[in-house]
């Protein structure tokens, strides 16, 4: 792995971990469908992780779930558009779970991996700016007070 130490402090920093063990695990293994499955169950919990995140550090009740359709029907339309992608392809990332960990015949395709890869990529760079923009407003907004 690389130097960066994983923390569990958050759900965004467990988010970040599952991304961290799905891009070394297929950097290693990229021709093991066994692997790949394990890939693709660590993408989805990196997705997953991510919303339940955004969720908590923004007031919004969810439910117990693993669904990411249902964890994206809890969006506030004015944070939509920054998780567009991710519901579009909710079933699919949702299936990458539960097909993995259910079906022993089944294998995810690359394809479906390298979606993966630039939707966890993507919700946790976004999550990480508009965590840095709000800290930086909450500052703001002390120094004034």
């Amino acid at each position: 792995m690389s130097d960066n130490k994983l923390t569990n402090d958050t759900l965004l920093g467990m988010a970040r971990n599952n991304l961290t063990v799905a891009k070394e695990m297929y950097k290693l293994y990229p021709d093991d469908n066994g692997i790949v499955n394990l890939v693709a169950y660590h993408l989805q919990q990196t997705i997953e992780l991510a919303l339940k995140h955004f969720f908590e550090t923004h007031g919004i009740r969810y439910d117990r779930t693993h669904d990411i359709s249902d964890l994206c029907s809890k969006i506030p339309d004015e944070h939509y558009d920054m998780f567009r992608d991710i519901d579009i392809y909710a079933s699919k990332l949702t299936q990458m779970e539960s097909k993995t960990r259910y079906l022993k015949s089944y294998s995810v395709a690359v394809r479906e991996i390298k979606l993966g890869f630039d939707l966890a990529n993507g919700i946790i760079d976004k999550l990480t700016k508009l965590e840095e923009a709000e800290d930086a407003q909450n500052a703001i907004e002390h120094e004034d007070s």
